[in-house]
Formats: C-alpha cells, sequence, structure tokens
C-alpha cells in the first residue's frame, strides 16, 4: 500500500511538472517550434513585412502598413540588434527579432525594408548588413532602403534631383555603397531629406542648445517622419527599384526653422539660439540645396501631408 501511495504521489508530481512545462511553452510562443526565428513565424505570407532598423522611422513604417485593407492579418517583423526593445514593439502589434537570429533563420519576406543607420566605425560593413537583410527578400520581392540626400555634393543653393553630383566626403561613400548594395538586392533607393516631426529634428536640436553651429541663411531640406514613412509604403507599392528622392520640396534656412520653431506654441517662450558659422564645416560650405522631390511624386504617387516645416509648426 505504501508503494502505491509513494508512487501515485510521483506521478502527480511528474504530471504537474509536465503541465508547468507545457504552459511555459505556450505562454513564451514556442509550442511545436524549433528556434528563435520560428518562434516568430513559420512562414511568411505574400502581405508580412521585415523591417531591419525598427526605430522611430520603421515604426511608422510598420503603422502604416499594418492600416493597409489586409494589413490586420499582415505580419510586421522588427529585426533589432538587441531585445531592449522588444517588449515595446510588441505591444505595437510587431514581432520582433534579433538580427542574429534572423540571420540564421531562412525566413523569406516579398517586402524588406533597411532603415538602420550606420553605426559609428562600421564602415564597410554598413553595406554588407544591407546585403544580409536582403537575403531574405524572396526572388521578384521588394526592398526598400532609406538612405540620405546628404550624399549630393551640392552645397550652393541651387536645385538637386537624382542625378546631382555626389559627394567625395567618407560619409557619403559609405551611403552611396550602402545604395548599390541595396540595388543589387532589388532594393529601390529613398534619399531623405531631414526628418522632423515635433519633438525631432533640428530645430529641437538647435533650440535645446542654444548654438547653432551653421551659416543661417544656409537652406535645409525637411520632411515629416509620418510622409517618410508614406513614401516607404508607396516605393513599395509601386515596385520600382529605382532611388527617389524624399523631399517636402519647401527648403528653409536655419534661421527660419528656428524662428518657426519659437513661434509655435509647443515652443512659446523659448529663445532664439545663436549662430556660429566655422570657416569648415563638417558637411560642406554654406548655401546648402535644394531637393526637388518630382520624381517620386510623379512614379510613386507620393505627395507630403506635411507642405512645409513653417506651415506644420504654425499648427502646433
Amino acid at each position: 500500500l505504501n508503494v502505491r501511495s509513494s508512487s501515485s504521489r510521483q506521478m502527480a508530481q511528474f504530471s504537474r511538472r509536465a503541465l508547468r512545462g507545457l504552459l511555459v511553452l505556450l505562454s513564451c510562443g514556442l509550442w511545436c517550434r524549433t528556434g528563435p526565428a520560428d518562434s516568430v513565424m513559420a512562414e511568411a505570407t505574400p502581405e508580412d513585412l521585415l523591417i531591419v532598423g525598427a526605430g522611430y522611422l520603421g515604426r511608422r513604417v510598420a503603422q502604416l502598413w499594418r492600416e493597409k485593407p489586409k494589413g490586420p492579418k499582415a505580419k510586421v517583423v522588427a529585426a533589432t540588434l538587441t531585445e531592449k526593445s522588444h517588449e515595446a514593439l510588441r505591444q505595437e502589434g510587431l514581432d520582433p527579432i534579433l538580427a542574429s537570429d534572423l540571420k540564421a533563420s531562412k525566413l523569406k519576406f516579398s517586402q524588406v525594408v533597411f532603415c538602420a543607420p550606420p553605426s559609428r566605425g562600421e564602415a564597410g560593413d554598413y553595406a554588407k548588413s544591407v546585403t544580409d537583410a536582403l537575403e531574405h527578400l524572396v526572388e521578384g520581392g521588394i526592398g526598400v532602403f532609406t538612405s540620405s540626400a546628404s550624399v549630393f555634393a551640392e552645397d550652393s543653393g541651387n536645385s538637386v534631383d537624382e542625378s546631382g553630383a555626389l559627394s567625395d566626403s567618407g560619409s557619403a561613400q559609405r551611403m552611396l555603397a550602402a545604395e548599390e548594395a541595396a540595388q543589387r538586392g532589388g532594393s529601390a533607393v529613398l534619399r531623405l531629406a531631414g526628418l522632423y516631426d515635433l519633438e525631432r529634428g533640428p530645430h529641437s536640436y538647435w533650440l535645446k542648445v542654444g548654438v547653432v553651429k551653421g551659416a543661417p541663411n544656409g537652406l535645409i531640406n525637411l520632411v515629416h517622419y509620418d510622409d517618410a514613412a508614406q513614401a516607404v509604403v508607396d516605393a513599395i507599392k509601386a515596385r520600382r527599384r529605382e532611388v527617389y528622392v524624399i523631399s517636402d520640396g519647401v527648403p528653409i534656412s536655419r534661421r527660419d526653422i528656428c524662428a518657426a520653431a519659437v513661434r509655435s506654441k509647443h515652443f512659446a517662450g523659448k529663445e532664439l539660439p545663436t549662430f556660429e558659422a566655422p570657416a569648415e564645416l563638417p558637411m560642406g560650405g554654406t548655401n546648402g540645396k535644394r531637393l526637388d522631390a518630382s520624381k517620386a511624386r510623379q512614379q510613386l504617387g507620393w505627395h507630403p501631408r506635411y507642405v512645409s516645416f513653417a506651415e506644420y509648426m504654425a499648427a502646433h
């Protein structure tokens, strides 16, 4: 009798432990899956999207993608270098994955967006990161790489489109190498103007530090984060693997950027910063350029919701 009782207790304890283990597996989303990448998804559907670099811009792209007619059913997989943002990404409806786990997986997507900025000291590894990300693009799929309009050499205040002369600076060459890798991998390239919203952008930084290190009349080209995200989605839809300039088309001087910001309700009470124009600026001279985004408007059907920085700030 004692033997039977002891055996029954052992079986009950084993069953409870097994049940607890099963519940842990289910709660972690790992049931019947074999690895970290498989815990995100077993197989991508044609509507699923991979975003490499799910930062401020990448999350806005994800939000727009999920707002599409079939968006709620689509998965947006967000690849990151660390797990630091994973819980926040899950709360936003995204499926986070470590870049290392993605690289080791066989996951393929019909759409891949690369909007991770280059890291310090990354050099040629940035182009390789782009190449690695596009290994997860299905044959015939479309990628989008978010580059920067800083690759253009123009600095005399003239108009520039996609055919403009390119800078030979180290940072520009690194970005151009990444652009080449992106196009080889089947991507469109978006050369973005300076990004902003109410709290982010040159205005916020300059008002915070109180000093602008640049010519007050030098032109800056801008585009709102939401409009840049819409350009990414429009490029996916258009499936044209070309280079596009993305800008609101209303260049504005550094002085006028600061003036528009301090006139807004949001920055009421802030003072205009002082201006320092060093003899040799890090990114070139003093006059800037005027970006022409006509090609994106015509071929992608992209039109910025926020037509200029000054109008946006006036409404806030």
